[in-house]
């Protein structure tokens, strides 16, 4: 339609040609298309003690790893990337309030590592415990009669930035379906002990020994019919 309209409409300057003849003219020397361009920001700043980084007055989480280093912010219109060497540590819808805080509650998962109490307290972890998945729910559930539930619920989350969280969940789903809430046997299902035996008969001998082994067995016969005697 817009190719019509100035195939059929005259150029305001040079009115002896449509605009679309003035368009084919200076088409050669325009600069082409080269993508669509995504604008962004990008502003440097140190990770705080609590793992939150500041731009335009409101807070979002990263990776307690990166606490006190350097990263940037990659603003974006409606989103908020956190780099640090180049790697995503921390990623958010941007807000447009005042003074908020955006977490990321797995953020803070490996924390727990070494502040426990941080499960019942913190304030990231209590947007998490209200809401986890349901695999990850009833086995909380289940631990809530051990000793020591807590610990044994944070040792199964620490599973979570090792091996991502479908994972976990297969793994916590495998372990009910036996009843069971070990996490030893979730350790388990994440880190099979016993690896794959390779097929014998698929095994090629690379040097051919060149010795009659059948002597050791002629051996051991000779020392198993003596110790008999």
């Amino acid at each position: 339609m817009c190719i019509d309209w100035a195939v059929n409409h005259k150029h305001p300057e040079f009115k002896e040609r449509t605009i679309y003849e003035v368009y084919q003219a200076e088409k050669p020397y325009l600069i082409p298309y080269r993508g669509e361009f995504t604008a962004y920001r990008l502003y440097p700043v140190i990770v705080s003690p609590m793992s939150l980084v500041s731009y335009d007055t409101n807070s979002y989480s990263v990776e307690c790893a990166y606490v006190g280093l350097s990263v940037q912010i990659k603003a974006y219109a409606w989103d908020i990337l956190i780099l640090y060497q180049g790697k995503t540590i921390g990623q958010h819808r941007r807000t447009f309030g005042r003074y908020e805080h955006v977490y990321n509650r797995w953020h803070y998962v490996p924390a727990l590592a070494r502040k426990p109490g941080a499960l019942r307290n913190g304030a990231p972890f209590k947007e998490l415990l209200n809401n986890l998945p349901p695999a990850l729910r009833e086995i909380k559930n289940k631990l809530s009669t051990h000793k020591n539930a807590d610990k044994e619920f944070i040792t199964i989350l620490l599973y979570v930035p090792k091996y991502g969280l479908d994972k976990v969940l297969a793994a916590c789903t495998e372990v009910m379906k036996i009843g069971s809430c070990s996490i030893e046997l979730i350790g388990n299902y994440l880190e099979p002990k016993i690896t794959e035996i390779q097929n014998i008969a698929n095994i090629t001998i690379k040097d051919i020994p060149d010795t009659d082994c059948r002597r050791y067995n002629q051996t051991y016969l000779k020392e198993l019919a003596y110790a008999v005697n």
